[in-house]
């Protein structure tokens, strides 16, 4: 997970203020005096999510983070972004598949409808863990790196 600046007028894109990787699930991380304290395990937390409270005087962009490997090319950039308020709490749920594809041009201006067909559809481990893939130029897919 992360925590943020909300970027002013003048700034590009949000600073980065603190991070966790890999963050525990079924807990709560307080966030306050730019950075992250400790886990607090809640029972009422369920498997696969995350809360985030803004304990800080302002308010900050937080989200989860991901991290892949394509190709032996290690990335860590944000899964979702919330814009939270101070004393406000957000909760997070990371997804039981990940699905990954090639495509032409540039998606990020627009939402595909679909999953393509020819994407690799990829379970994630239970407990969390790494996961290596890599591009597969013969079959035009992605497959486990052994």
């Amino acid at each position: 997970m992360y925590a943020a600046a909300v970027p002013s007028d003048d700034e590009s894109g949000a600073r980065l203020l603190d991070q966790i990787f890999p963050a525990a699930d079924r807990c709560r991380y307080d966030f306050r005096d730019g950075a992250f304290g400790q886990p607090v395990a809640g029972r009422r937390i369920p498997h696969r999510h995350y809360e985030i409270r803004n304990g800080s005087a302002s308010t900050v962009v937080v989200g989860l983070l991901q991290e892949a490997t394509v190709n032996g090319c290690v990335r860590r950039g944000p899964v979702n972004t919330v814009t939270l308020p101070e004393d406000f709490t957000a909760d997070f749920v990371t997804l039981a598949t990940l699905s990954v594809w090639m495509q032409d041009g540039d998606g990020s201006s627009r939402c595909l409808p679909a999953i393509p067909k020819h994407a690799t559809t990829i379970d994630l481990p239970a407990g969390g863990g790494r996961l290596e893939y890599r591009f597969d130029d013969r079959t035009g897919a992605f497959v486990g790196a052994t």
